[in-house]
């Protein structure tokens, strides 16, 4: 009825595909580890929302123009690129005014719960980390030809909606790749967390301000760099 063969063949291969560490992965962990869970979330609901726009534009045949027009893969291989390089360079100014930023008290221990809340003030944006995400997602070619390339193998021949069944096997994608995503986010959070609260003992009475906004900031320099890399390798692709 559905047009769609080997489901279970299927979502196996979505699972192993979306286990395997790409630039969404990269950008969801970034995003978590810098601006805790909810950017974390924010940024996987994101790049699931891009992956959803693949599957339709595939099941539309939008995705076949273009894989027939080397130009418009570049250009949006640059744009995407482009993309890249101001996520991180926002991250990296992030960083910078982290160190830069005086100490909010003079006190040289400080309650975890008031070291968690200024993180979160300052970090938590999940409207940019949706928007981000799903933009990055959308401006990789590479996903584009990808949803190409995967779903028209798992279509019947004599299906009578081959887009249909194009669209609802990617959404059985979007799904798998949206809890990973995820789990992604809210254990890199979590770990996250735990660096910015624990003390270099791994105590959890307190910790040193200045220690505090170092790992933050080193945190957000980590990600801005990760960025920078992923704008370089799509680009130089």
């Amino acid at each position: 009825m559905t047009g769609i063969e080997n489901l279970p063949l299927f979502v196996l291969t979505a699972v192993l595909v979306n286990l395997t560490p790409g630039q969404d992965t990269l950008y969801v962990l970034g995003r978590a580890a810098a601006g805790g869970p909810r950017e974390g979330i924010a940024a996987a609901l994101g790049v699931s929302l891009g992956c959803l726009g693949h599957a339709i534009a595939a099941a539309l045949g939008l995705a076949a123009l273009i894989a027939a027009s080397p130009t418009l893969f570049g250009l949006l291989r640059m744009a995407g690129a482009l993309w890249l390089v101001w996520i991180g360079a926002g991250l990296l100014a992030k960083a910078w005014a982290l160190r830069g930023r005086p100490s909010p008290s003079s006190d040289p221990l400080l309650p975890t719960a008031g070291i968690a809340a200024r993180a979160n003030a300052d970090t938590g944006r999940p409207w940019r980390a949706l928007a981000e995400g799903c933009l990055g997602n959308l401006l990789n070619p590479k996903v584009a030809l990808f949803f190409l390339a995967l779903l028209p193998q798992f279509v019947a021949a004599d299906a009578a909606s081959p887009a249909r069944a194009m669209a609802l096997l990617g959404l059985v994608f979007c799904a798998t790749s949206t809890l990973w995503s995820l789990a992604l986010a809210l254990g890199a959070a979590r770990l996250a967390a735990r660096l910015r609260r624990d003390g270099p003992d791994g105590g959890r009475r307190g910790i040193d301000p200045h220690r505090a906004r170092r790992r933050d900031a080193a945190l957000h320099a980590a990600a801005g760099l990760l960025m920078l890399w992923l704008a370089a390798r799509l680009a130089g692709a």
